[in-house]
């Protein structure tokens, strides 16, 4: 039920962040001088409207204020030192190059992997580089000519090669679409879908004319194989589905880098198009003041009827400490509970015994034990555990007999599972670890 709500405190809190506010016109500001979270301000605004009201007053009054108040970048602030500034740098580094080989824009970028605007953008925002690009496309002339020649055909050439034409072309071409006329058709634009219809005519044919994502959309619609069964259990721990506000609905899964193998593996048993993505997450550790990159990969399949039904399994957005466990046949729910541990538990080896742990919902983790008493006879129990502002549940069992029995019961003849867990249950149980992949 939770503890009854404060209302003298809440009404305290608004009017400190209220006359804060008032005072900068900066909401985390204003959330630090109340001595409350900036997030607490954001769910009285969705929860109580007549506060809702008030704040929208004040901030009417304090627009102004806002903007001298906010601290004002550094010079330079998007030439500091960072991972994205080095990926910058390397895309830079790229294009010029390519510019060398061709001397042509459109044809640099792509050999780069950017768009073109990105190319127009730096030379528009980093003199440095528009110097560099400038001195390799007067260099790279004759090339580039060369190519253009090539690809023209016999009376393209005759008709280009007049200085006249070609400068009449260009005053066309800029007289053409001019920033009045961009302007207008902007407007247009969000006229039309300000109408509702309209709108939803226009996502639904959007939406049709995209080719699928993958080929196998119905892989989830009813869980009868070994494999279904564990990949709706994994999907339940690491899947994550997204996209019901804009309507473009997905599933993604990321896992570390380490285990990227095993999103390779789901992505062809789904038959997905999009490729496995990589890169590096930066974050603070807990107690840390500097940052550190985590690489990470990533498989997102934009798929409505994936996400419906995975949806119908349980599979919910925001599930972390909601999920439910799938009640299917008996033969099935080993392969179920083996992706739950891919996902969310842990198997450790010491000297004398061997520890099989799982964090998760109190559903999950209560329906897990369950099914583990009939699997090994475990007494375990599950306990509450907290990280910063998370609550989870947890259980651990361990020994020498009971938890091997489990991981047998889980990992033997498993037709899929991660594999440096198989690796280690077949360490646990057999005393020998995984010879070779699994797949």
């Amino acid at each position: 039920m939770g503890r009854p709500r404060n209302d003298e405190k809440r009404a305290r809190d608004q009017e400190a962040f209220l006359e804060a506010f008032a005072a900068s016109g900066i909401a985390k500001t204003a959330a630090q001088a109340a001595g409350i979270k900036p997030v607490q301000h954001y769910r009285w605004l969705k929860d109580d409207a007549p506060y809702a009201e008030r704040f929208a007053a004040v901030e009417a009054q304090t627009r102004d204020l806002a903007k001298v108040s906010q601290k004002p970048r550094p010079h330079g602030y998007q030439q500091m030192d960072g991972p994205r500034v080095e990926k910058r740098k390397r895309a830079q580094e790229a294009v010029l190059d390519a510019l060398a080989k061709s001397g042509i824009v459109m044809e640099a970028a792509a050999e780069a992997g950017i768009y073109p605007a990105a190319f127009y953008m730096w030379c528009r925002k980093y003199p440095d580089f528009r110097e560099r690009a400038e001195r390799i496309l007067r260099e790279a002339e004759g090339k580039r000519n060369e190519t253009l020649a090539a690809t023209r055909s016999a009376s393209a050439q005759l008709a280009w090669a007049s200085e006249d034409r070609r400068q009449a072309w260009g005053e066309y071409q800029r007289q053409s679409w001019t920033p009045e006329m961009r302007e207008a058709a902007a407007d247009r634009s969000r006229t039309r879908l300000a109408d509702p219809e309209y709108k939803a005519d226009w996502l639904a044919k959007s939406k049709a004319a995209r080719p699928p994502s993958c080929d196998n959309p119905s892989y989830f619609d009813e869980i009868d194989t070994p494999d279904k069964a564990y990949w709706l259990g994994f999907m339940a721990t690491d899947g994550c589905v997204t996209g019901f506000n804009s309507g473009s609905v997905k599933l993604q899964v990321k896992l570390a880098r380490k285990d990227r193998d095993h999103l390779v593996l789901l992505h062809k048993t789904l038959k997905a198009r999009r490729p496995v993505r990589d890169r590096i997450e930066w974050s603070k550790p807990p107690g840390t003041i500097e940052p550190k990159g985590r690489p990470v990969s990533i498989l997102a399949i934009s798929s409505r009827q994936i996400v419906d039904a995975l949806v119908g399994h349980g599979i919910t957005p925001r599930k972390t400490n909601s999920v439910q466990p799938w009640d299917g046949p008996a033969h099935l729910m080993p392969h179920y509970w083996r992706g739950i541990v891919d996902g969310d538990g842990t198997i450790c080896i010491t000297a004398d015994s061997v520890q099989v742990g799982l964090c998760g919902s109190e559903a999950i983790v209560t329906a897990f034990l369950e099914w583990a008493r009939g699997a090994c006879g475990t007494t375990a129990t599950p306990h509450r555990g907290k990280q910063g502002n998370r609550n989870y549940w947890v259980t651990n069992m361990g020994g020498n007999q009971r938890p091997r029995r489990l991981l047998a019961a889980l990992y033997d003849d498993a037709p899929v599972a991660l594999a440096r867990k198989k690796a280690l249950a077949d360490l646990a149980v057999h005393g020998k670890p995984l010879a070779a992949t699994l797949f």
